[in-house]
């Protein structure tokens, strides 16, 4: 399979299905396209996701196709495949078979040279969008319009913009090792000493300190730095955690505690392979995995049981949009509903394994109010044991790293 075909088909996944860009990268690396293709495919398949709105805007004035329809993908692909490649080879025999495949009966190489010359200028926003209130500032930041929309709701206009531009920014450093192929955020990469104990920190990635940089979530490790523990014996339960360096770091941190004990639950079988080879090879002591949904603990763990328990919302994710470019490409509106209603049953279960006394910490990366502030208060509408200590709305304008929200609780003993 050729470059554009690939390109087509691995973009369509990552919009349709929400995949990650590790995954997405690992199937490039499954057509098997040669060193210097899937460099170059790597390459292109980043600036697809990061201009992903100002691209569909062009092909949807260019090509005859309705938006993410597969003439869609194929004529988007095409138009960032020459736009942002450097290997200039003639596509347009592989065009031609996406459109045959698509059914499409027009001019094919009308359509293919005007899809070529567009590529050759810079998308320049028309004079008649500028004023449009929130077309406009989502072409200008590579934001979804409904997504501004909600931050001008939840924020203001002017607030919303400065987030809208903060998520747009992005680390060279970050996108210089996803081209190449590697996951700058991966375990392989951490050096830590047997007796460290890992804090959060906001120092900003680059090269001459990245091997004092730990993996984790800046929003993650900050919640997590947070939670009281007993110093003997502390009980933790971490439900669904998206990241399998967060109970790494969790088992590093309890380290100042003596003989802490910490469960951790996950939902993906890829990902509790992940934990437990990392388990192993880093030999963390009282580290123990389980392969379950959120509803489903309860068959395997105890109500009432933990000084402490972490749950990670299945949230939209917006504040990883800086560490991942499909984030945005992938995001609908409707995401907002379905998370923050997930979120909210499934924090109500983590809350029953909290004994008496103990804390709960639920933490996402999210933004809006429907993930965030408004979902904490129906929570505590429905727990009345439960008592909010503090919560905290960390802003892509305030973090070099990731943005998103964490709330604390403690759980009342009966009366």
């Amino acid at each position: 399979m050729d470059s554009l075909h690939v390109l087509k088909e691995t973009l369509k996944s990552g919009v349709e299905e929400k995949k990650s860009i590790e995954t997405l990268f690992l199937r490039l690396k499954k057509e098997k396209l040669g060193e210097e293709e899937e460099k170059e495919a790597r390459k292109v398949l980043l600036c697809l996701f990061r201009h992903y709105r100002s691209l569909s805007f062009e092909t949807l004035n260019l090509a005859p196709f309705p938006s993410e329809s597969d003439g869609f993908f194929a004529s988007l692909s095409l138009l960032g495949l020459l736009r942002y490649s450097f290997l200039k080879k003639d596509v347009s025999g592989s065009f031609y078979e996406l459109l045959q495949e698509c059914g499409f009966e027009g001019d094919k190489e009308k359509l293919y040279a005007s899809i070529s010359e567009e590529s050759k200028h810079p998308f320049v926003i028309p004079e008649e969008v500028k004023k449009a209130p929130y077309y406009y500032p989502s072409l200008r930041f590579e934001v979804p319009e409904f997504l501004f929309r909600r931050l001008c709701q939840d924020y203001g206009r002017e607030e919303a913009f400065a987030i809208a531009s903060s998520l747009e920014k992005r680390s060279s450093f970050l996108y210089e090792s996803y081209e190449e192929g590697k996951n700058p955020l991966s375990l392989k990469e951490m050096r830590l000493s047997e007796f460290d104990t890992v804090y959060p920190s906001e120092r900003p990635l680059g090269k001459e300190n990245t091997d004092l940089y730990f993996p984790v979530s800046y929003v993650k490790s900050k919640g997590a730095s947070e939670i009281p523990l007993p110093p003997l014996g502390p009980s933790i339960l971490l439900i669904s955690p998206k990241s399998f360096a967060l109970p790494l770091h969790f088992a590093l941190k309890t380290k100042d505690s003596f003989h802490a004990d910490c469960d951790v639950t996950v939902e993906s079988f890829s990902l509790y392979r992940k934990l437990m080879d990392t388990h192993y090879q880093k030999a963390i002591e009282g580290l123990h995995v389980y392969q379950s949904a959120p509803k489903y603990v309860k068959t395997s763990l105890h109500y009432d049981s933990y000084d402490a328990v972490i749950y990670e919302g299945e949230d939209s994710g917006i504040g990883r949009a800086r560490l991942h470019p499909e984030v945005l490409a992938s995001l609908k509106e409707k995401d907002f509903e379905e998370a923050g209603k997930k979120q909210l049953e499934d924090l109500v279960e983590a809350a029953q394994f909290v004994k008496d006394g103990g804390t709960l910490l639920f933490t996402n990366n999210a933004l809006d109010n429907e993930e965030t502030t408004s979902l904490v208060s129906s929570f505590l509408k429905r727990e009345k044991r439960f008592r909010k200590l503090k919560d905290e709305l960390i802003l892509p304008t305030s973090s070099l790293f990731d943005s998103g929200y964490l709330a604390l609780f403690t759980k009342e003993p009966k009366k």
